[in-house]
């Protein structure tokens, strides 16, 4: 699968696509297709030059030569985990990475390395590099000093709660302590802030606030108050036949705040849950006041979007004034697609990890798989457990409607496939390959769905070649 749209999540640092299921492999176990590689290296500094030491940066992705609109998640079936470097008392640090990622025969070269830089006392960046143009210096701006508290609405202290701060910026290294969340690297200028404290009744939530940071002043705001959010709820509609299976709702929230932002990235909030076989769902609490895009998806349908083939969604607000939202919406059919899968001997080929991945767009802009279910919460959770090194990239999601495994007649149908718009298939095997088609780069399989219906596709594999170097591997 290629990294051909971009993605937005709960927060811009996370604002990046699972470009491929063949790179879900878990980083502890070894490389499937184990490759070369190089390093670049540059030096980490203040604003007076001075060498920065114990900055962790880590390299979360990609470009290619050979696809160079996409972003492609870091390759573990290729070089295992995640790199993570730490610089020196100089200020330098060196990066790892693949020259060439992917599998045998669809091998891509690396351009551009993704990189994440954090320490205590300097705001955290991101940059992509071109290991064409590799910077002799990376300069990092001091940060600021925050310390925040929570009570509940009886006013009792809140022990564990994490603050969501609104801007282009990764978050802040918060470090929690007696109730107290504390950090030295927030940027400087006015700030958007909300806090969240985790519950068996979900989530609670402050309200949207503000303050201004600055090098020579620390901030310190105490008791900043956290309770229920809003309930937001609602039903299929009775064209949608019962029971309901496979059913999964997920929204984005864009919080409203009551003045402008100056240009910063607002603050969002994801979550997820499945729908009852009844067809009801509900979300026990979200942030508000705020903007809210809801996309629903079942066995054969799929909520009609705003937009007209793309999936989208519809979208409702939920004012300063509102407790809950119930939210209607119509439902359209979507499509199947059903594939038999056979070497050029007309022989059945099992195992082979089929996929598709149409995607959904965010109403902030961006898009992500249509099959994602990413939960703000578990991410803050975390977080609050200290599992700082936690991505959801580069875990295997397992199977889902748009991910199979060909079974013993090398039979997949991938199913509830939105229709108006073009897709793609791939095929992973180790001893197998769709052929490419001449000039192509990739060997996707396109192909439209029509409502209601099921495709059908012979899809004839070709022996893979694998190059002896790898074989030696």
């Amino acid at each position: 699968m290629n990294g051909n749209a971009s993605a937005k999540f709960l927060f811009p640092f996370l604002a990046m696509f699972v470009a491929a299921i063949a790179q879900a492999d878990d980083g502890a176990k070894p490389p499937t297709y184990p490759v070369e590689v190089s390093s670049i290296q540059t030096i980490l500094v203040d604003a007076n030059d001075q060498p920065i030491s114990d900055v962790k940066a880590t390299v979360s992705g990609m470009r290619c030569l050979e696809d160079q609109g996409s972003w492609y998640g870091w390759p573990a079936s290729n070089v295992g985990k995640v790199n993570e470097s730490v610089s020196q008392a100089d200020g330098t640090t060196a990066f790892q990475y693949p020259i060439k990622f992917g599998v045998p025969e669809k091998w891509l070269t690396t351009t551009t390395l993704d990189i994440s830089f954090s320490h205590p006392d300097f705001v955290a960046k991101r940059i992509e590099i071109n290991l064409a143009k590799v910077p002799t210096k990376i300069k990092l701006e001091s940060g600021c000093k925050v310390e925040l508290t929570a009570i509940d609405t009886k006013g009792k202290s809140v022990e564990r709660f994490f603050p969501l701060i609104a801007g282009n910026e990764g978050p802040p290294n918060w470090v929690f302590s007696s109730g107290k969340a504390k950090t030295g690297c927030m940027s400087n200028g006015r700030q958007w802030c909300m806090l969240v404290s985790p519950s068996e009744s979900g989530p609670l939530f402050s309200k949207l606030f503000e303050f201004e940071t600055a090098t020579d002043n620390a901030v310190t705001i105490a008791d900043v108050v956290v309770q229920p959010g809003r309930r937001v709820f609602g039903k299929l509609p009775d064209i949608v036949p019962r029971p309901i299976v496979d059913g999964s709702v997920s929204i984005e929230v864009l919080m409203t705040p009551e003045k402008q932002l100056g240009g910063q990235v607002p603050l969002e909030w994801s979550d997820s849950v499945a729908i009852k076989e009844d067809g009801t769902f509900e979300f026990p609490s979200i942030p508000g006041p705020s903007r809210v895009q809801v996309i629903a998806i079942c066995r054969g349908w799929i909520i009609r979007s705003e937009k007209e083939g793309r999936v989208n969604g519809q979208t409702y607000d939920l004012p300063k004034d509102q407790s809950e939202l119930e939210v209607a919406f119509e439902m359209v059919q979507t499509g199947d697609i059903r594939l038999e899968l056979m070497n050029v001997d007309g022989e059945s080929v099992v195992g082979a990890k089929v996929y598709t991945w149409p995607n959904k767009l965010n109403m902030t802009g961006g898009s992500t798989l249509l099959t994602s279910s990413w939960r703000s919460i578990d991410f803050i959770e975390r977080l609050l457990k200290g599992e700082t090194n936690w991505s959801p990239w580069g875990k295997d999601l397992g199977t889902n409607r748009h991910y199979q495994i060909s079974d013993e007649e090398g039979i997949v149908t991938l199913r509830d496939i939105p229709v108006g718009s073009q897709e793609w298939i791939n095929v992973e095997h180790p001893n197998y390959d769709l052929p490419y088609e001449a000039g192509e780069v990739r060997n996707e399989v396109k192909y439209q769905v029509l409502a209601g219906e099921t495709e059908e596709r012979l899809l004839v594999l070709q022996k893979r070649q694998t190059p002896q170097k790898e074989k030696e591997e």
